[in-house]
């Protein structure tokens, strides 16, 4: 057979390119944020959000503070304005409560520093456990 009369020659099937085919089926998932590049630079800090979860040691301080006088100091359930017998630990559990919520309503309607609620819930507190 000569070179005129021969079939051409068939060309050889592409093997798939798996890093494309893998490249195609996982795609970075698009922002939910509105706000992208540049435009991140001039948000005020109070919307950034931290990543972080708050610090344990000051609730493990007063639980210790609560054990000690447990320990020490002794009390029996007194009746307040409630009506029913309390603990120094179910007031400081209304309490933490309390300062909680008053934190969540002061975010809501105030905002600002949050001294202010600060301030409330310790007052609030000492309310609390002298005369619940």
């Amino acid at each position: 057979m000569n070179e005129r009369t021969a079939p051409p020659p068939t060309p050889a099937p592409e093997r798939p390119n798996r890093i494309e085919a893998l490249r195609k089926l996982v795609q970075p998932a698009p922002s939910l944020s509105p706000v992208r590049g540049r435009d991140r630079e001039f948000l005020p800090a109070a919307l950034e959000i931290l990543e972080t979860p708050p610090a344990p040691l000051p609730v493990a301080l007063m639980l210790t503070i609560l054990t000690l006088l447990a320990i020490y100091r002794p009390e029996l359930p007194r009746r307040g304005v409630l009506g029913f017998p309390t603990t120094r630990g179910d007031r400081f559990f209304v309490a933490m409560l309390c300062a909680a919520f008053v934190h969540i309503l002061w975010i809501r309607f105030g905002g600002g520093a949050l001294w202010y609620p600060l301030g409330a819930s310790l007052l609030l507190g000492v309310a609390i456990f002298r005369f619940v």
